[in-house]
């Protein structure tokens, strides 16, 4: 029955997906349109809960099996929540993403100390236990997990199929009074990045320490939940996960309070299915996004003269090495490698005077502002300098700074990040005619997909303050404090840099910074506002430029 189901719930997406307009199905990012999604998701919804329906069945069968045993008691409750959602993947497009919830809640024991101390096994994991057979209500989960996704969902866990599991682990408040042995089943851990009462944190765990904090308990358990699941379950053995890892420390006393919760995420599930459905009813071609070349990608214009005085330094962030916490920027290599075809072309600059720096680390961010104060030094006062940044930028909340991420870095701690401050003063002190920064990035903390790149500063972004310009600098923002710097899709681009190369290609590159600006500002806003969303460019000078500056160039 519950294999029925499944099928009932991937027609209802396949049809209503078929109302998706054929220009986006090329790029493969078939938004589906606005009015209809109401009663495709009351659908979904209904599917969902028939689905549910029949997994709770199956779980209170499996229930009664460990009763049998001995193995459980009555005061367990599982429970299984799949649904499909239509969610925003990393490059900002939608997925039909199949999501499987699994969690448990057992019951309030008057007496918590007694069944601890007794030798008959417990639901909950008993104090100071993490490994996940400590757990009867954990071991039964994992099993019912293996089941669901090897056999009957084992249809969605193909080769390369990208999987997100989240697993939490919660402790209770029992105080730690000495070290508790950490035997290290799972390695030594220095400075894992994982959430904390949904706040980014780095968590350390050694044999040599021991566990001296229920953090790291409900850390611990997650770990032998995330070995089950790579080791047992086959589905996962072919797909590309990705495993993000939640702990949640409660004040509460008591074994209600230690549990593992554990979300599946199967992105793009239906996705497949649904763009060969529409390709059928529409007949248009299916392209790989691979295979798609942006219009400013192409006839790139090229300049009748040499640029002698330019100088260009280009950073393009993209694959971030804690991607699963900070994630990566869709399309910002391809934003850096054009806008240094344009460099080279549009505006005449040589290209040994173009530095392209391509995931750079801090020692990258480092190595490259340095090489551009001593070519800036070199040209004694005549160089023409050209800054472009693509990928993340974030805020530190405590004193308004705005820094530059690196893909080596943790973006929760400063001393990894490049300051906005420290390259501004770099600018601002160099011997340069003028110096022009291009910035796809946003400094609110969130990703191009428009979700918060570090969960804890979801009740804090900020507006970070205009950080000191001093010299001949003219700023070019993607978006204003609060906002998020979006990626245009279709064109494989970030929003703010398509619209820029745009502009250069539209003029030959002989176009004044308020022209630009102002091509770039109606251009991102406009294509903002057709997907219901805000993105305002902004720029930003020192006051003794502030008319000045609309009459320079790029050459």
């Amino acid at each position: 029955m519950h294999k029925k189901i499944l099928m009932t719930l991937a027609l209802v997406i396949t049809g209503f997906c078929c109302l998706a307009q054929e220009s986006e199905i090329v790029s493969k990012s078939y938004n589906l349109v606005l009015e209809d999604r109401a009663t495709l998701l009351k659908k979904i919804e209904e599917a969902n809960k028939e689905l549910q329906k029949v997994w709770q069945q199956e779980l209170e069968l499996k229930k009664k099996e460990f009763l049998k045993g001995e193995n459980t008691t009555e005061d367990i409750v599982v429970d299984v929540k799949p649904e499909v959602k239509i969610e925003k993947s990393e490059d900002g497009g939608d997925e039909m993403n199949l999501n499987l919830g699994f969690s448990y809640e057992t019951a309030l024991r008057d007496n918590d100390l007694t069944v601890a101390m007794s030798n008959t096994k417990t639901d909950d994991y008993a104090p100071g236990k993490y490994n996940s057979t400590a757990s009867n209500a954990c071991t039964m989960t994992l099993e019912f997990i293996k089941n669901k996704l090897d056999n009957e969902l084992a249809a969605y866990f193909y080769t390369g199929q990208k999987v997100t599991i989240k697993i939490t682990g919660a402790t209770d408040g029992s105080p730690i009074r000495s070290a508790i042995p950490y035997l290290g089943e799972y390695g030594d851990f220095n400075n894992r990045l994982i959430y904390l009462n949904g706040q980014l944190h780095s968590m350390t765990v050694t044999q040599e320490s021991g566990i001296t904090h229920n953090s790291q308990l409900g850390f611990l358990r997650t770990q032998g939940v995330e070995q089950y699941l790579k080791t047992f379950v086959n589905s996962l053995q072919k797909t590309d996960n990705t495993f993000q890892i939640y702990a949640i420390e409660n004040k509460e006393k008591g074994a209600q309070y230690r549990r593992i919760s554990i979300e599946v995420i199967v992105h793009g599930a239906f996705n497949d299915q649904v763009e060969k459905e529409i390709a059928e009813k529409t007949d248009v071609p299916q392209v790989e996004a691979k295979d798609i070349i942006s219009d400013v990608d192409v006839n790139i214009p090229e300049s009748a003269s040499v640029n002698e005085n330019g100088i260009a330094l280009i950073i393009a962030n993209e694959n971030y090495k804690n991607s699963e916490y900070v994630g990566n920027v869709p399309f910002a290599n391809n934003d850096g490698k054009i806008f240094k075809e344009y460099c080279m072309k549009t505006l005449g600059i040589p290209e040994r005077q173009i530095k392209f720096v391509e995931d750079a680390t801090l020692n990258g961010f480092n190595d490259g502002v340095k090489w551009l104060a001593r070519n800036a030094e070199a040209w004694e006062g005549n160089a023409n300098v050209v800054v472009y940044y693509a990928g993340h930028g974030v805020p530190d909340v405590k004193t308004d700074k705005a820094y530059m991420v690196p893909v080596d870095g943790s973006p929760i701690d400063v001393e990894q990040l490049y300051s906005l401050e420290r390259l501004y003063n770099t600018l601002g002190t160099m011997p340069a005619k003028s110096v022009t920064v291009f910035l796809d990035a946003c400094f609110s903390g969130t990703r191009r997909n428009g979700q918060m790149m570090v969960e804890g500063t979801r009740s804090v972004v900020i507006d970070v303050e205009e950080e000191m310009l001093k010299g001949n600098i003219v700023v070019f923002s993607a978006a204003d404090g609060f906002q998020t710097a979006h990626p245009f899709r279709d064109k494989r681009h970030g929003l703010f840099t398509y619209y820029l190369l745009k502009s250069l290609q539209d003029s030959n590159g002989e176009i004044t910074l308020d022209e630009l600006f102002s091509n770039v500002k109606r251009g991102v806003m406009r294509e903002a506002s057709l997907n219901s969303y805000d993105q305002t460019p902004t720029v930003n000078t020192p006051s003794e430029l502030e008319i000045l500056w609309k009459e320079f160039t790029l050459k």
